[in-house]
């Protein structure tokens, strides 16, 4: 019995270990991905400027 009782004094720290990294790392993730898609929509909404500049010129030359 005495050795149930180690392993589960021993299995509850790390349990709750792995719960936080877990957490953290999908925070972390889900920041990254957000991060990535600003950049691609940016790129995206640039390109899209650049074509409107191209066939509608604003600027006098």
């Amino acid at each position: 019995m005495r050795c149930n009782k180690i392993y589960l004094c021993l299995l509850l720290p790390f349990s709750v270990l792995y719960l936080l990294i877990e957490k953290v790392l999908v925070c972390l993730s889900y920041d990254i991905g957000s991060i990535i898609e600003n950049i691609m929509l940016t790129k995206v909404v640039y390109h899209i400027q650049l074509k409107i500049e191209k066939n509608y010129p604003t600027r006098v030359r």
